[in-house]
């Protein structure tokens, strides 16, 4: 997230990184505490592969990280693309400024 988000949110979005893990932390609890008996417990192992499917599932809608291309390839087209699907960026000027002044 700190690679992606702009200089001036950064702070914030680590923030949300931390919070969610924990929120994260308490659901897992909430949803096992029921579950933990002879019975539940098959249920909440047979949780954690769905879960498993269903990031699978989603993981091609993630986008590559602009500075993980550059350092690839500093001229990558594939880099332009992505900085203009994140930031909204219409010509490629835009983009050289965000690759040479904000990410590298």
């Amino acid at each position: 997230m700190g690679e992606l988000a702009p200089p001036s949110m950064r702070g914030f979005f680590g923030t949300c990184t931390q919070t969610s893990l924990v929120c994260g932390i308490l659901a897992a609890a909430l949803i096992a505490f029921p579950l933990g008996n002879a019975t539940g417990w098959r249920w909440m192992m047979a949780l954690t592969p769905l879960l498993c499917f269903l990031q699978l599932l989603l993981a091609p809608f993630l986008h590559e990280s602009p500075r993980w291309l550059l350092q690839r390839n500093p001229h990558s087209a594939q880099a332009a693309l992505s900085l203009k699907q994140l930031y909204g960026l219409k010509t490629d000027q835009e983009v050289r400024v965000y690759e040479y002044g904000c990410i590298a």
